[in-house]
């Protein structure tokens, strides 16, 4: 599903709320950005249902809804870092208070345009974090995931 402009675009996480086991989410504002990285993740990773969400906001609400009616979160979920309304960091600090049950199966990758070495080690901090992909995404930074 590829979003609209995030001013318009309307996420309901409740049509979403089925038991995907392949579901991989990205969690991104940019609409260029969201586009390039459906494309890639479409090409190259073996997902089924791509959820694009455009606020942390949204995705922490669909990440509830699923942990609420016991199904498991996505295998993937792509993090945009510097979101406008939440950061990706206070994305992080709410998805490790998320029940390790719900979390064990998910990869989450976080993305950003940043080279910042500081950036890079605070996204790291986070045991949750499986990896650190300076944007755009590319086939050779998919690669193992």
């Amino acid at each position: 599903m590829i979003a609209q402009s995030p001013a318009t675009y309307a996420f309901d996480h409740k049509q979403l709320n089925c038991a995907y086991s392949d579901l991989a989410m990205i969690v991104e504002n940019s609409c260029l950005d969201l586009f390039v990285a459906e494309k890639l993740i479409k090409k190259n990773l073996p997902v089924g249902e791509l959820l694009s969400v455009p606020s942390t906001k949204d995705a922490l609400a669909y990440l509830s809804s699923r942990e609420r009616d016991g199904l498991s979160f996505p295998k993937l979920i792509f993090l945009n870092i510097y979101m406008v309304e939440t950061r990706g960091y206070e994305f992080l600090e709410r998805y490790s208070a998320f029940s390790a049950t719900a979390r064990e199966n998910c990869k989450l990758v976080v993305m950003t345009s940043s080279v910042s070495e500081k950036d890079k080690r605070q996204a790291r901090s986070y045991q949750i974090v499986q990896r650190f992909i300076v944007k755009p995404l590319t086939t050779e930074n998919l690669r193992g995931l």
